[in-house]
């Protein structure tokens, strides 16, 4: 019985194996960490897309709010149905700013 016990004790084979089951659930939290944080950067980026395009067409003249909103959305690849894109007009005076009506 102790000749198996010694003989069991210096067997290292399957130790490999172990020590993968204890590191395996933590490597595949970070990667599913990775993996979210890459998606979450991708989905900001597309969104900036949107928003570019659409401040590209102010900054050339156009004026229309709707047709900002459009571009907006349109140039904002993968957006979810639920999406929305919000805009307002302010007309500045140095560091003052209004509605463009008032002025």
């Amino acid at each position: 019985m102790i000749h198996r016990l010694k003989t069991f004790f210096r067997d290292h084979r399957g130790v490999a194996a172990v020590e993968f089951a204890f590191i395996a659930p933590i490597l595949l939290m970070v990667i599913a960490g990775i993996n979210d944080g890459a998606q979450l950067i991708l989905k900001q980026n597309n969104m900036h897309s949107g928003v570019s395009a659409a401040a590209e067409y102010v900054m050339r003249g156009g004026a229309d709010m709707t047709t900002v909103q459009t571009i907006g959305l349109s140039a904002w690849p993968s957006h979810s149905d639920s999406a929305s894109v919000t805009t307002s007009k302010m007309c500045y005076c140095g560091s003052a700013g209004g509605s463009c009506t008032s002025l």
